[in-house]
């Protein structure tokens, strides 16, 4: 019924910053609900910054 979902190719990096963006969403979005151009940088350059340390060397 209930089980554990197992998908190959995610890695525990991957689940760190799911996580880790959820929680930097939540202050972003107290602040009225709306994200502005600081916050959508910072977002930005954490997913260039994840890319970064995904692409292969």
């Amino acid at each position: 019924m209930v089980a554990p979902m197992t998908v190959p190719g995610i890695q525990m990096l991957d689940y760190a910053v799911m996580i880790g963006v959820s929680l930097l969403l939540l202050p972003f979005l107290m602040t009225g609900l709306r994200l502005g151009r600081l916050e959508g940088c910072i977002l930005l350059a954490a997913y260039v910054s994840y890319l970064f340390v995904l692409w292969p060397k």
